[in-house]
């Protein structure tokens, strides 16, 4: 009877070493996925994990643009012609409104705003689900869980 208790014992201990290295296998894949998001756009400093090289910069001017509006100056300082197709935003009442340059023709700029929506008042960050139910799986601290 004793050797019989050990023996389940040694195998209920070694079921549960498989599934805590499922759970911190699958724990590992899913840091993984979440350190490939950026959750703040750097594009200053190539050293910053957030760094995007090439990301289009869209200027925020004081007021809408007008036909004389034909460049800006980036966050190195550099003056910036704008090309068709080039997007601003202007900040109006809590919200952006975004123009964007559709001709320059005879040293004029012809902007038409193109869209608008609120001001965010800080960063924003994805979340998981916000249903749970037995087919979903959630991880804290290292350890799968149905919470």
């Amino acid at each position: 009877m004793t050797t019989q208790v050990i023996l389940d014992a040694e195998q209920a201990t070694g079921k549960a070493n498989t599934a805590a290295d499922r759970a911190n296998r699958a724990a590992e894949a899913a840091e993984g996925i979440i350190s490939g998001l950026q959750p703040d756009w750097n594009v200053t400093d190539p050293v910053n994990k957030n760094y995007i090289k090439n990301k289009p910069e869209i200027p925020t001017l004081d007021m809408a643009p007008t036909a004389e509006t034909l460049s800006y100056v980036n966050t190195d300082g550099t003056t910036i012609n704008f090309r068709i197709g080039d997007e601003v935003r202007v900040a109006e009442d809590g919200e952006y409104v975004f123009y964007r340059l559709y001709d320059l023709a005879g040293g004029k700029a012809s902007w038409q705003e193109s869209g608008s929506g609120t001001a965010l008042p800080g960063n924003v960050y994805l979340t998981g689900a916000n249903y749970y139910n037995e087919s979903v799986r959630t991880i804290k601290q290292g350890y799968l869980s149905n919470e």
